[in-house]
């Protein structure tokens, strides 16, 4: 195994570690915000791996890396949003 394979697989599952943490939270907005920090580690991980160790973009397991992507998406708006609920109140 590479370095760099190994390296990027420890780092993903650092991801795979905020994604577990945040589920246990009960605070939404931690929840939020370490949620989106593992599916961003995740989502870049995957893309990272198939670039530099396989060599090939189109290995990539696309609907893993939209998943995350949307994840990131979603948990920031939702934490605009409890921003702006936050600042009317």
């Amino acid at each position: 195994m590479s370095t760099l394979k190994l390296v990027l697989d420890l780092i993903g599952y650092v991801g795979s570690a905020f994604v577990v943490i945040a589920l246990m939270q009960t605070n939404m907005r931690r929840l939020r915000v370490l949620n989106a920090i593992g599916s961003a580690i995740s989502a870049a991980i995957l893309l990272l791996t198939a670039q530099f160790i396989a060599g090939d973009i189109m290995t990539v397991s696309w609907p893993v890396v939209l998943l995350n992507a949307l994840l990131v998406v979603v948990n920031v708006v939702m934490l605009i949003k409890m921003r702006v609920e936050k600042a009317d109140k």
